[in-house]
């Protein structure tokens, strides 16, 4: 009798395999291949994206949308592979102003597909190599010509290559909320004194946050790792709540010109946040710098990345809330003055409240590190940017609904069915006269037989 499992040869009558300890006569279980493991990692993929498109309902009913919030990351891209001409650029940024403003019922409401920021993108990582080479090279003709490198050789180019360096995701990732702002009533003049006013503004709202707050915050936690989490969500805290700050003053002297619209919201949060990126960065450079090029090259390249999930997106989300919920301009700048009423009208609405401390534990979760284990850095990293920019889509499909409700556009679930009768067909039809009552007003000398008026 021979095994089912290890093909061993036993005696006859053995119950047992003498080999392996099989049941003789009992087939062996299935061994885990190549096929089984994939269809396992696609029932937990499909598991997962079914919570994500639920969750993202969730945020989108709570932020007052109705039915399934759309995420299309792929829209986001295929503007960027095609061929654009040097006008449809110049198109983009002529806007906002009072003489190129669109009129919001005519603006399209489809999903955008923004192009520009990649080409921006581009040209700012080229100035960085171009940096790059002129550094070598001083340092080089500088070392040829003295048989020694001097202090300062090339410090001018790394330094100029530092401050590009801060600025070449964030900006670029401005731009791409710029191009999204489908109302396109803000300039990019407008957008860039928001970056720089702004961004420098909410850091000087972070120094003047309650020095308790900030010590607790930058205290040492022990070996604590929820005691560093929670450490790591207070910070968050005191950064997202200066940027709302500065959010809510724009949106209030934007709110005298004229209405804020959820989308530019999201473009005003997003330039806040890429301010406030930029020079933070720009000052972690500098402090850098003191140990030397190498370290500061390693800062800004970083900071450079956690730009694609961190303070711009999380403005972005902000800012796009805040103009949801401040649709009847109720904050002013005299909010800001009094923060008691600057907070319970914030944290009396559940859209806001909901998406700002979603904002304060990706920060902090953001801020939190696993040590010399990278790898778990970097996937926790891809997690948050991931979830932001589902938060940032949710808040999307919300701007998009505005421009639509304003504009008296169809849902989809307004749109008649094939072969029903339309909207307009049913307002032509009421507008037309009944043949039984042209027929009666005939009689009584109103109106003609054919339907016009009887001449008197």
């Amino acid at each position: 009798m021979y095994c089912d499992k290890c093909g061993l040869s036993n005696p006859d009558g053995a119950t047992y395999c003498n080999g392996c300890g099989q049941k003789i006569g009992q087939p062996a279980e299935p061994q885990a291949n190549a096929s089984n493991v994939s269809q396992a990692i696609g029932t937990a993929a499909g598991k997962l994206y079914e919570a994500t498109g639920a969750a993202a309902d969730k945020l989108y009913e709570v932020t007052g949308g109705a039915g399934h919030a759309k995420l299309k990351f792929r829209e986001f891209f295929t503007g960027v592979f095609k061929h654009h001409s040097r006008e449809e650029a110049e198109e983009l940024f002529i806007c906002g102003t009072s003489t190129t403003n669109p009129d919001i019922k005519k603006v399209s409401s489809d999903w955008p597909r923004p192009w520009v920021w990649s080409r921006v993108l581009l040209v700012l990582l080229v100035v960085t190599v171009l940096l790059c080479f002129a550094d070598a090279l001083a340092a080089i003709i500088s070392q040829a010509s003295d048989g020694e490198q001097q202090f300062g050789d090339g410090v001018t180019g790394a330094l100029g290559n530092g401050f590009i360096g801060a600025m070449i995701v964030p900006f670029s990732i401005m731009i791409f909320f710029f191009e999204t702002n489908i109302p396109r009533n803000i300039s990019l003049a407008g957008t860039v004194a928001v970056f720089l006013i702004g961004g420098i503004t909410a850091l000087i709202v972070v120094s003047f946050m309650p020095g308790s707050l900030l010590q607790v915050a930058n205290s040492n936690p022990g070996s604590s790792v929820i005691g560093a989490m929670m450490l790591k969500i207070l910070a968050g805290f005191v950064m997202e709540t200066s940027k709302v700050i500065v959010i809510v003053i724009v949106l209030s002297l934007r709110g005298k010109r004229g209405h804020n619209y959820i989308l530019n919201g999201m473009l005003i949060g997003a330039a806040v946040g890429a301010g406030f990126l930029f020079f933070s960065s720009v000052a972690d450079m500098l402090l850098n710098a003191m140990r030397g090029v190498d370290s500061m090259y390693s800062g800004i390249f970083e900071l450079g990345l956690a730009a694609f999930g961190g303070h711009v997106a999380w403005g972005a989300a902000e800012g796009a809330v805040l103009a949801l919920v401040n649709r009847k301009d109720e904050v002013q700048i005299g909010n800001v003055v009094n923060p008691i009423s600057l907070a319970v009208f914030m944290l009396s609405r559940p859209a806001f409240l909901v998406v700002f401390v979603l904002c304060v534990v990706l920060d902090g979760a953001w801020l939190f590190s696993f040590g010399d284990q990278a790898y778990l850095n970097v996937i926790k990293d891809l997690v948050l940017t991931v979830v932001v920019w589902i938060i940032i889509m949710v808040l999307l499909n919300r701007g998009l609904d505005e421009i639509n409700e304003i504009a008296n556009k169809p849902s989809e679930s307004q749109k008649p069915a094939d072969g029903g009768p339309s909207d307009s067909s049913s307002a032509s039809a009421k507008a037309q006269p009944s043949q039984q009552a042209v027929a009666s007003a005939a009689q009584e000398g109103a109106l003609e037989p054919d339907g016009q008026p009887a001449a008197r």
